[in-house]
């Protein structure tokens, strides 16, 4: 298969979901990122327990410890089956243990509602760049930043950093298009791509310094109100780092019409040994 179309993850003749280079993560070699899995594992669900007239309109994940580039198996459930809402669980399994969790909960589709509460929200708009509403093919340079491009998740993926830098500490605004498949040759719907992106939150926006601090995410909780709509979507993130150890990267979600959702994340700092 060419690298340019390869996906994020094959299927063994076995079963088991097997991770390529693409989940590659910024901490570790062998290590994947959160976002691919956390795609996968809502894809799952839906692919198990079709959503049937209903929306996900907050899924979270738990972290449970590093999710490694080797094959796992999934494992999803129904915890709640109702008329107008459900709540669905999913389970990464890798080595015996449990690496990831995840939580959705969906509601019904009402149309009169939705048109709505549409009609109503705020006008919490974020125009594309102007690279990207004259391109819409997009681009990888002039824009987009070298550092997230130097591990396979970052390189599986078109980026455009509108203000901040991956590389320097602070809030960004920053753009990104997937190109590839999800799973063998089925690409992510618009929400899983918002996974993809939203949990890139806490790095495109981190407040301290790469080099001299390791700040891992140890859940991701993404709430949308619609599904994402455009090829392009956006992070506008911000990190704040406590005295405990601890930190919360927030992201407004973003997306050619405007904000459909907000992702949060909880961190584990730590200052990296020399």
């Amino acid at each position: 298969m060419n690298p340019a179309g390869q996906p994020y993850y094959m299927l063994s003749a076995e079963g088991h979901y097997v991770p390529t280079i693409h989940t590659q993560g910024p901490w570790s070699k062998v290590d994947q990122h959160g976002g691919p899995p956390m795609a996968l594992l809502a894809h799952v669900i839906d692919q198990q327990i079709p959503l049937a007239g209903k929306f996900a309109t907050r899924l979270s994940f738990d972290i449970l410890g590093p999710v490694r580039i080797e094959p796992f198996d999934i494992e999803v459930s129904m915890v709640r089956d109702g008329r107008n809402i459900s709540l669905l669980s999913a389970s990464l399994m890798q080595a015996g243990r449990v690496a990831m969790m995840a939580s959705v909960w969906r509601v019904s589709v009402e149309e009169n509602v939705v048109a709505y509460g549409a009609s109503t929200a705020p006008k919490d708009t974020v125009a594309l760049p102007p690279a990207l509403s004259l391109d819409p093919g997009g681009q990888q340079g002039g824009g987009a930043d070298g550092g997230i491009n130097t591990f396979g998740y970052g390189q599986a993926s078109d980026w455009f950093f509108s203000s901040g830098s991956f590389l320097e500490p602070g809030p960004a605004l920053v753009w990104n298009r997937v190109r590839r498949p999800l799973l063998g040759e089925e690409f992510a719907t618009a929400t899983e791509r918002a996974l993809l992106l939203a949990d890139a939150g806490s790095g495109v926006g981190a407040a301290l310094p790469w080099d001299k601090f390791a700040f891992p995410n140890v859940d991701l909780t993404m709430h949308i109100s619609r599904p994402p709509r455009g090829d392009w979507l956006g992070v506008d993130a911000r990190t704040w780092i406590g005295g405990t150890g601890s930190g919360m990267a927030v992201s407004a979600l973003l997306d050619e019409e405007g904000r459909f959702g907000t992702a949060c994340q909880s961190l584990f700092v730590r200052r990296r040994q020399r």
